[in-house]
């Protein structure tokens, strides 16, 4: 994947500088640009990212959403810890299952980084487990029963898989060979079936239920 303008941004500017290393230094064709949070918004038009690297640190995570308004490039965020998914996937709300997204723990390895980069930037969407379970507690097998309304039809694990993805109605549709008015017909049976307001919960209901390994 040559050209590709990957914008790195980190409040601490070591953070910064060590990305833009383990970033350039895998893929040198790569254009390598960084910025601090706060000259995000007026200068992200600047650089026209193919894709941001953001690294929360232990900043914030409510404000992410601002930036992700800002730019229809995809976002693969480093967080510093589990508890800052749950705000981060409610600060992004339904910009989730619009683009592809990534979140990982900021300790990842190297190879664990750009793995995630480069699948984001592929189109699909990244959650490291270890922040997926964190989201929900687990529950026990008695309230995994009552959590369920009812299964879900092989079928709808067929989609409810490519959501987890990242994938929007078009692509399964496509992937699937069946029509838009059917996938949207199967999410809001996996809805209802899971007790989810949207996408996003649904793929975290499905992760405590043990129906999706992310």
């Amino acid at each position: 994947m040559e050209d590709l303008r990957v914008l790195i941004v980190a409040e601490d500017v070591l953070a910064r500088a060590g990305l833009a290393a383990i970033v350039g230094d895998a893929e040198p064709s790569w254009t390598i640009a960084q910025l601090a949070p706060d000259r995000l918004l007026a200068d992200i038009d600047i650089y026209q990212p193919d894709i941001v690297l953001f690294d929360l640190a232990w900043g914030d995570a409510t404000d992410t959403a601002q930036y992700i308004e800002a730019t229809d490039a995809p976002f693969l965020f480093l967080l510093a810890d589990e508890e800052q998914a749950a705000p981060l996937l409610a600060a992004v709300g339904d910009a989730v299952t619009e683009r592809s997204l990534g979140l990982l723990l900021r300790n990842n390895q190297s190879p664990h980084i750009l793995q995630a980069l480069a699948t984001v930037v592929a189109g699909l969407s990244v959650i490291e487990p270890a922040l997926m379970m964190a989201l929900t507690p687990p529950l026990s097998p008695t309230a995994l029963v009552d959590e369920m309304v009812e299964p879900l039809t092989p079928r709808e694990q067929e989609v409810l898989a490519l959501i987890a993805e990242g994938l929007p109605n078009k692509a399964i549709a496509l992937r699937l060979g069946i029509s838009d008015h059917t996938v949207k017909f199967h999410i809001n049976a996996i809805l209802s079936k899971l007790n989810a307001q949207s996408r996003t919960e649904a793929v975290v209901q499905a992760a405590r239920l043990g129906l999706l390994i992310l």
